[in-house]
């Protein structure tokens, strides 16, 4: 889903051959207008799965397809040195999602992506971050556990007419689960981005002497840029070990805080748990565990690989919306999950819970356990920002 800023809603759905697109007018609370729900638009990618989109201005709407397999599509058009042959595809539309351009434009060398577009007033400035696509040689013969691809931000400064590509960052494409980076932009341009990267790699050989990986352990790797996605600095905001899927990256509508939900076991024998985290940039975040009685997946399965997402309400409290199987068909497939949604508490109920609970003990810094300031005033002002997620509200099924 993706909104402009002319109020449009933008929802597009997976149909593999050609997917569907919805869009609403939203005019006020409760105040919402179906405009149309019809297929996305005729083009030459034979296949189109796990979508994105992404939109501001008004009506500026980019449709990011997935080919599935790399140098798949034989079309393509736009210019820069990041446009060539990769998996994904860049649709864009200029008149509210009535039509697209059905050529697009395909993102070199472009592996798992996610887009976003900068809503700063009149800005035409689009990003897509992607790792490289060589994750498709996972079972390759050859190759090391330690070897190495990159993360590209690919860059357009006039509304997907052009791209230009810029490294981000190197990753481990031997990574048995790698997935798609989060990106999301603050009020003042600069960009923030989330990897999921593989910590340890296992390798093992079979009879023939061929090598298959496994992954052990994972770290979250947090990339900013100030110069819009020219160049990055990178910081490991892993915290503490164990194996990560399926992240997804917020940030407050003040560009102050970051948020995130994931999944995470601490070890190979636990169960896979969703978790949700707010922290200042910077700092590194402090998981707390949304619904500790109820695993998404046990230890021997791997979490559900859609439906996790964490965002800011513009009163700064951080959401986290999950999924967790609830029957399967003998041979493991999902047949019928549940949805919820965990919101963390007002900063006001926030502040009473700080006034009627002990003080934090002390770390070895000297700094409170939020590790935000030494001011008494910051330190509530820590608790807040750092453990307001650890007072979610009961969770809710959707």
């Amino acid at each position: 889903m993706a909104l402009d800023d002319a109020n449009h809603l933008y929802f597009v759905d997976t149909e593999v051959a050609d997917n569907t697109i919805t869009r609403w007018t939203i005019s006020g609370r409760d105040r919402i207008k179906l405009d149309y729900s019809r297929p996305l638009i005729p083009s030459a990618q034979l296949v189109d799965d796990r979508p994105w989109i992404t939109a501001h201005g008004d009506g500026e709407v980019f449709y990011t397809g997935n080919t599935g397999v790399a140098q798949a599509y034989p079309a393509g058009g736009g210019s820069g040195s990041g446009v060539g042959p990769g998996r994904f595809i860049v649709y864009a539309s200029h008149d509210g999602g009535q039509t697209f351009d059905s050529v697009g434009v395909p993102l070199k060398d472009s592996g798992w992506c996610r887009p976003a577009a900068d809503h700063a007033r009149g800005s035409t400035y689009i990003y897509v971050i992607c790792t490289d696509d060589k994750f498709l040689g996972l079972n390759n013969p050859t190759g090391s556990p330690d070897e190495v691809g990159n993360v590209y931000a690919y860059v357009s400064p006039d509304n997907g007419a052009t791209f230009e590509r810029y490294k981000m960052g190197e990753y481990k494409p031997r990574d048995s689960t790698t997935t798609y980076p989060t990106v999301a932009i603050a009020p003042d341009g600069s960009i923030w981005a989330l990897y999921v990267d593989a910590a340890r790699i296992e390798e093992t050989k079979d009879e023939l002497g061929e090598s298959s990986f496994k992954t052990i352990s994972n770290k979250l790797m947090l990339y900013h840029s100030r110069d819009h996605g020219k160049t990055w600095s990178r910081q490991d905001i892993t915290p503490a070990s164990g194996r990560y899927r399926y992240s997804w990256l917020a940030l407050s509508q003040d560009g102050k805080t970051l948020g995130l939900g994931v999944y995470r076991r601490p070890g190979a024998k636990a169960a896979w748990q969703v978790f949700g985290a707010a922290w200042k940039p910077g700092r590194k975040p402090a998981l707390t565990a949304l619904d500790p009685g109820s695993p998404v997946a046990p230890s021997t399965g791997e979490p559900p690989g859609d439906l996790l997402g964490a965002y800011f309400d513009p009163d700064a409290r951080l959401s986290v919306v999950w999924t967790r199987p609830v029957l399967r068909s003998p041979t493991g497939s999902t047949i019928y999950r549940d949805i919820y949604h965990a919101r963390s508490l007002p900063v006001s109920a926030v502040l009473g819970l700080r006034r009627t609970r002990p003080a934090p003990p002390r770390a070895t810094t000297g700094l409170p356990a939020t590790g935000l300031s030494d001011d008494p005033e910051s330190a509530v002002l820590a608790f807040v920002v750092a453990s307001a997620v650890a007072a979610f509200v009961s969770r809710r099924r959707a």
